[in-house]
């Protein structure tokens, strides 16, 4: 296995997903030191993605993630600390599973939105202190550095891939879903398109995308407390993750005030902060929402 080229490819993944929101220090010739395991299942988890075999991916990452969760904290070794850095690597680069093939809507209507539960999970469930402890990262010969980088950036992907997963207007977008197939129907009796199929399709889109959105509710709020422990002072820290996740500097000043408010340790990320309600120039730089749908090629030789 070339490690180097293992670290480039999420390197590469990072400025190409997120543009000039990336920063270069913080992305050159790094996660190296904890790139350095082909054991199972990390190593099946990568040979999922480069094989865009989704299903089994989250079907893996689903059983890696609960024998993680049995262990205690004190119980962790070395070897544990580097599967969740890897955990939270390869599960924020993969997509969520489509709904356009009849198979993903079977698989998804049969797990029960396994795909969100995994990337929902491996935020919500797995203690972020060992990999902020770095007395502890050191004890596993772990670069601090390039742990919290990584948890970081995967943190702020996978809220940027529930985001774009949220519809507003659902209710009505859904009726006007309905009611054009059902016009299309009427207009052509003949019609094969599998009515069973769509209304599927149709109510598991309005499921997951209300499911997206209280996600979406619950993550910021802890991503946000996240940061502000990593970074208590740097407030270009704090605004390069929260673009990662795909938030607008303007829009910066109420995700604030909806998770943590104008709290004394927070006051000073709202200084030069834009107000709310200004609208953007056409200057403005649009934060680009990471692109994970793109295959990442060459994690394995």
């Amino acid at each position: 296995m070339n490690i180097f080229r293992i670290s480039l490819t999420f390197a590469s993944l990072i400025t190409i997903s997120f543009g000039q929101n990336a920063d270069p220090v913080e992305t050159k010739d790094i996660f190296v030191t904890f790139l350095k395991n082909t054991w199972d299942p990390v190593y099946l988890l990568r040979k999922h993605i480069t094989g865009q075999q989704m299903h089994q991916f989250y079907e893996l990452a689903d059983a890696v993630l609960t024998d993680l969760e049995q262990k205690q904290e004190r119980q962790k070794q070395e070897k544990d600390v580097k599967t969740i850095l890897w955990l939270h690597y390869l599960i924020s680069a993969v997509p969520f599973i489509d709904l356009e093939s009849k198979q993903n809507v079977q698989w998804i209507m049969n797990k029960g939105d396994l795909d969100y539960w995994v990337k929902e999970r491996v935020l919500m469930r797995l203690s972020p202190i060992l990999i902020l402890d770095k007395k502890q990262t050191q004890a596993f010969q772990i670069d601090s550095r390039e742990a919290l980088s990584i948890y970081l950036a995967a943190n702020a992907g996978i809220l940027a891939q529930f985001r774009k997963e949220v519809i507003p207007d659902l209710e009505t977008v859904i009726s006007t879903l309905e009611t054009g197939f059902l016009k299309k129907q009427q207009a052509n009796p003949d019609s094969r398109e599998d009515e069973s199929l769509f209304f599927n399709r149709l109510n598991l889109k309005e499921r997951r995308a209300a499911k997206a959105e209280s996600i979406v509710a619950n993550m910021e709020g802890n991503f946000v407390e996240l940061l502000i422990q990593c970074y208590p002072s740097q407030t270009a820290s704090v605004k390069k993750y929260l673009r990662m996740a795909g938030y607008h500097d303007r829009e910066i000043p109420d995700l604030l005030n909806r998770t943590i408010g104008r709290i004394p340790r927070a006051a000073y990320l709202y200084k030069g902060l834009p107000s709310p309600k200004s609208q953007p120039s056409q200057q403005e730089e649009q934060p680009s929402l990471p692109d994970h749908g793109r295959p990442i090629q060459n994690l394995i030789d």
